[in-house]
């Protein structure tokens, strides 16, 4: 409930408030052990990428939502979270490493999940957006690479 009414303040342009409600959400989340609800609101900057970014107060939803994904073998959610982390790589400037998340989580939802892309906020055309030499040349990487490792280039990076 606490997620849906994120969404509404989101919708009515309250994103501290959404961002508090998520924040809850995950914290209740945690608290009882579901794991594959924390690992969807661990990552508020679905609301709104840039926004979301500047107003977080600390901490990295996105890659611990990510592991979190990773552990249950939420293969949908790597592929979200991965484009996610492409699209901040590639935004700050680190335009290699978001070819290769992209490449990976493509390859993903077109080899495996057998869908369009799966229904993350975070649109692959916000990530091609800064497609240029470098990143088709990670984009080539990515798609040799296997999920796990993804996941391990994405959480080494984010690390560092």
């Amino acid at each position: 409930m606490l997620t849906a009414l994120a969404d509404v303040e989101l919708a009515e342009g309250g994103l501290e408030q959404a961002l508090e409600l998520l924040y809850e959400s995950a914290r209740i989340a945690e608290e009882i052990g579901f794991r594959w609800w924390l690992s969807g609101v661990r990552a508020p900057d679905r609301c709104h990428l840039p926004r979301a970014r500047a107003a977080r107060r600390g901490g990295c939803e996105h890659t611990e939502a990510l592991a979190i994904s990773a552990a249950i073998r939420d293969r949908r959610a790597i592929v979200a979270e991965l484009i996610l982390l492409a699209e901040i790589a590639a935004a700050s400037g680190s335009r290699k490493l978001a070819g290769t998340l992209f490449g990976a989580a493509e390859a993903e939802a077109s080899a495996r999940l057998r869908v369009a892309w799966f229904h993350a906020p975070h649109s692959p055309e916000r990530v091609l957006a800064h497609a240029d030499s470098e990143f088709e040349c990670g984009r080539a990487e990515g798609r040799q690479l296997s999920l796990e490792a993804a996941v391990s280039l994405a959480l080494e990076n984010a690390a560092t």
